[in-house]
């Protein structure tokens, strides 16, 4: 028997009232008196083993298209759920939405034909016409108004004029929170120079994670470059995908793989405490991307440096529970103190959280105290190679 006959079986038990589950590898039922007649029990007993097969692998749960209601609403993810949570102002560090902001830069652009290549993309892709209601359910529109894409000529100006138009855009996109219940989640400018084109995107995660940016961007590269190739057709679209998803959640197996999970969130480590910059309750929120190089010798120090003794460890730590502290000269400025591995409890102005192992790495170490239990002169390293002694002061090195 197929799983699809299983199905079938199942399907005419429930229009009976007949419910079906399974509990402990046991096949189950409930039914109304008189429903389960004895061609009905029969059936369940002869396809027996394929009906449990039918229900553990998601109760025949099938990923198909539904074109019929496409524009219907459909629940939100969790993740979802997650941003727009937190594009709201009722949590701290709110009013930010899961944004993405980039430049793509060409030799030259047409703006007619750019335009044309959205407005395709925009009529291939659901989730590009999608808008999120004040009831949290999302919806794909019909029809949408023709996207535009507002153009910036800034040719023939000087270079001063031209990066300060660019960057006026930049601070105009790069930290937008689209509203959720209006279209257009995303947007694009193009700024036109002499020597190049400058695409501006900006498109809300509430649409689009990371992987589909780069499909929309590859696809609108291809409609730009070669609008009269057609594209694979899309027979699957996201509403279907969730929808098939969400019915996978009712099956046992799901409840298995839930109550395994559930089981072992006592033993799983805690979310690192990172530290956070306290900001006004009424600032907006900002996001600025910092970085720095490591010379090839600090670098070669910092993955050389050996695991070895408490008084030749490397510079890491893991507070248990970080706290405020200004106490001590040593410490005066650095707003973090922890116990490191060597016993010492120290401040650290540049604390990291280590991705290969749950630990906090500490770049820069200043000695306040030995512990009480620490016998001899205890070191830190520091993340150079050089080795902080007790009884010498930061100012010393």
């Amino acid at each position: 028997m197929s799983q699809s006959s299983a199905g079938d079986l199942l399907a005419e038990l429930e229009s009976a009232g007949v419910r079906v589950w399974l509990e402990a590898g046991q096949l189950r039922f409930r039914a109304p008196q008189g429903a389960m007649t004895p061609t009905r029990r029969e059936a369940l007993r002869a396809r027996r083993d394929e009906i449990v097969a039918h229900l553990d692998n998601g109760g025949g749960v099938a990923l198909v298209p539904d074109p019929a209601r496409r524009h219907d609403p459909f629940p939100v993810t969790d993740v979802q759920a997650a941003y727009l949570l937190g594009r709201g102002e009722t949590f701290a560090y709110g009013g930010v939405a899961c944004h993405g902001y980039g430049e793509l830069i060409y030799p030259a652009l047409d703006p007619a034909r750019m335009t044309a290549a959205w407005r395709a993309l925009i009529e291939r892709h659901d989730m590009l016409r999608a808008v999120v209601e004040a009831d949290g359910a999302q919806r794909v529109l019909p029809q949408v108004p023709p996207f535009e894409v507002p153009v910036i000529d800034l040719t023939g100006r000087p270079d001063a004029v031209v990066e300060a138009g660019l960057s006026a855009v930049r601070a105009e996109m790069d930290h937008l929170v689209h509203a959720p219940d209006r279209w257009p989640l995303f947007a694009a400018r193009i700024t036109l120079a002499d020597d190049r084109a400058v695409l501006h995107m900006s498109i809300d995660f509430l649409i689009a994670d990371f992987i589909s940016v780069q499909v929309v961007l590859d696809e609108l590269h291809r409609l730009y470059h070669r609008p009269d190739e057609p594209l694979p057709p899309l027979e699957i679209t996201f509403r279907d995908y969730q929808l098939a998803e969400r019915a996978v959640r009712d099956s046992p197996r799901h409840a298995r793989d839930r109550q395994w999970w559930l089981d072992r969130v006592d033993d799983l480590p805690a979310a690192p405490e990172l530290p956070t910059v306290s900001r006004p309750a009424d600032s907006e929120g900002r996001f600025r991307r910092w970085e720095t190089r490591l010379s090839p010798q600090v670098w070669e120090g910092c993955a050389s440096a050996p695991a070895g003794t408490a008084s030749a460890r490397p510079a890491r730590c893991w507070p248990r529970s970080p706290t405020r502290s200004r106490r001590g000269a040593a410490g005066a400025g650095s707003p973090w103190t922890s116990r490191c591995s060597t016993g010492h409890r120290c401040t650290s102005r540049s604390t990291r959280w280590s991705a290969t192992s749950p630990r906090w790495i500490c770049w820069r170490w200043t000695p306040i105290r030995p512990a009480a239990s620490t016998s001899g002169p205890a070191t830190c390293r520091r993340s150079c190679g050089r080795t902080w002694t007790t009884g010498r002061s930061a100012a010393s090195r």
